[in-house]
């Protein structure tokens, strides 16, 4: 059975940066929209976080030429900034009317999967070895590059 723990309709990046409030428990289910609107930069997800360890899922990365001319998501596993997944970025560059788009992590267990607007991106099944322990519960943060600049709305996050 799941239940929501948390919700923001509206999310205000002070510092480029939104910390949810909440601490999180092992499995969660963490949904927002996100709509770029202008500039180049990157927006990151940051979840599981405790102490220097977390997982970070980058997505929308435009920050240099290499990023703008092949889009890709990557979920990186602290501490050591290991790459663990790599997946397709289905969003288009900023234009004008800018769509929203969903986006959804869930962790349960050793799997992470993020999906944009239902299409899983990218999975990770975690060894608790390789790249380190498990990591659960921590806080989460929805962040953005000082030059990007867009917009973030209907957090949501569920324990399952």
């Amino acid at each position: 059975m799941s239940k929501v723990i948390y919700m923001s309709p509206e999310m205000d990046l002070k510092d480029n940066e939104y910390w949810c409030p909440k601490i999180l428990p092992a499995d969660v289910k963490i949904e927002w929209d996100f709509r770029p609107l202008s500039g180049e930069g990157s927006a990151a997800l940051t979840f599981s976080q405790k102490d220097e360890n977390a997982f970070h899922v980058l997505y929308f990365r435009r920050e240099d030429e290499e990023q703008r001319r092949f889009h890709i998501c990557q979920l990186i596993k602290d501490c050591g900034g290991n790459l663990v997944a790599t997946g397709a970025d289905p969003l288009p560059d900023i234009m004008e009317n800018p769509s929203w788009y969903h986006m959804t992590v869930l962790k349960k267990g050793k799997e992470v999967v993020f999906y944009i607007d239902d299409l899983e991106i990218l999975y990770f099944n975690d060894d608790g070895l390789r790249y380190g322990d498990y990591l659960t519960g921590g806080t989460v943060g929805i962040r953005q590059s000082k030059t990007l600049k867009a917009q973030y709305r209907n957090l949501r996050i569920t324990w399952i």
